[in-house]
């Protein structure tokens, strides 16, 4: 699969691979050290904290109805005019 010409549709998780390799290469050309903050990605303690937030968030509005996800009838009328 080759990458999109639009760098801004590619994947994140590629694109901050690339942002980093590029910020490293600057450090080392300007000779200045480069350190990486660690990332919370699938620490249990940040884990446990969005669960609480999810399940205050549902206990929140658990007994109200949802939001439709419909598209609005003048936001439908538009994208068929394109």
């Amino acid at each position: 699969m080759s990458p999109p010409d639009d760098p801004g549709q590619g994947d994140p998780a590629t694109e901050l691979v690339h942002l980093d390799r590029e910020a490293a290469g600057v450090c080392r050309s300007l000779g200045l050290p480069m350190a990486r903050a660690e990332a919370v990605n699938d620490d249990p303690l940040f884990l446990d904290m969005m669960k609480d937030v999810v399940l205050q968030t549902i206990g929140r509005y658990g007994e109200r109805k949802p939001l439709s996800l419909a598209i609005p009838e003048a936001a439908s009328e538009q994208g068929q005019r394109r």
